[in-house]
């Protein structure tokens, strides 16, 4: 009977898109965020913000400042597009059923040439925000490596990089569901979502937490600007480090713990805005080269 039950879930666990995210590796080697078409037919957007927009059969592709692409979309075919956005880009897509989603540094958003009948599902790896178009005969999910997201339509952020400790889910409006697998026999576990939750999981423990919090601070980055509250200056540097694509190193390592509350202007540049930090917190950044040292402030 366990045997049968573990063969059961994991028939059940499997998923087109997320057998062929494991043949792809996860981030490209160009500085130029990329799509990547059926066929290996690669394109280069050069822009640090780019803009991308599907017709609603999937077939014609607009990118912004680019000349506008299309590909054949065949009926009852597993077939996928990739979009890497490397670190210090971002991008915008609008897909087929006019979700909009909102692709971080760093990250990676699989999803199908067109959606099947009965469900929508696209593979995030790293972070974005969703704004799901609402069909609730046609779910959407999002797959990651550690986490599901059953989503109806909604608006919510998913921070999923392979380099965290955890998976973080913020959810603005609307309602989701996570997914996840639990350490007894891989068994389909589920938790749903009020707005104004962030729910932080635990993929050691297969354990899920959720809190009160602002969504505004975890979604602001999409309008280039962060906003903390006592976050960990660890914390704020591995965001920025994404960010801009800059190593940002503590000299002393027990400034790591030193936090921060504050607003953050990302138009300025990575170096100006640890100045902004340093006004509030006792240390000084240094930019030598392409990397910024984080040092306590020393007397005048």
């Amino acid at each position: 009977l366990l045997a049968g039950l573990t063969v059961f879930f994991e028939i059940a666990g499997k998923s087109a898109i997320r057998d062929y995210a494991k043949t792809r590796s996860w981030l490209s080697t160009s500085v130029h965020t990329k799509l990547v078409l059926p066929g290996q037919n690669e394109i280069d957007i050069v822009s640090r913000e780019s803009e991308i927009v599907y017709s609603s059969n999937g077939v014609e592709i607009s990118i912004k400042d680019q000349n506008d692409l299309s590909q054949p979309v065949l009926p009852k075919q597993d077939e996928f597009n990739t979009l890497i956005v490397p670190y210090g880009r971002r991008s915008r897509v609008t897909l087929p059923d006019n979700t909009v989603v909102w692709l971080n540094s760093g990250s990676k958003l699989i999803y199908p040439v067109r959606f099947d009948a009965d469900k929508r599902e696209v593979f995030l790896e790293g972070e974005a925000i969703f704004d799901v178009s609402r069909n609730e005969d046609h779910p959407f999910f999002v797959l990651t490596n550690q986490l599901d997201v059953k989503v109806l339509g909604t608006v919510f952020n998913l921070s999923a990089y392979n380099d965290d400790k955890t998976v973080k889910t913020v959810l603005k409006f609307g309602s989701v569901e996570l997914r996840y697998k639990s350490n007894f026999l891989g068994l389909l576990l589920k938790k749903e979502m009020a707005p104004g939750m962030m729910a932080v999981f635990d993929p050691l423990e297969k354990s899920i937490v959720q809190t009160k919090v602002n969504t505004e601070n975890h979604t602001s980055w999409k309008d280039g600007y962060f906003i903390f509250e006592q976050q960990s200056l660890e914390g704020i540097a591995k965001k920025l480090s994404r960010y801009y694509n800059v190593p940002i190193e503590f000299e002393d390592p027990k400034l790591a713990s030193e936090t921060f509350t504050g607003y953050l202007d990302l138009r300025e540049s990575a170096i100006n805005v640890m100045h902004m930090i340093s006004e509030i917190v006792d240390i000084e950044a240094i930019q030598e080269n392409n990397k910024i040292s984080i040092r306590k402030k020393g007397p005048f």
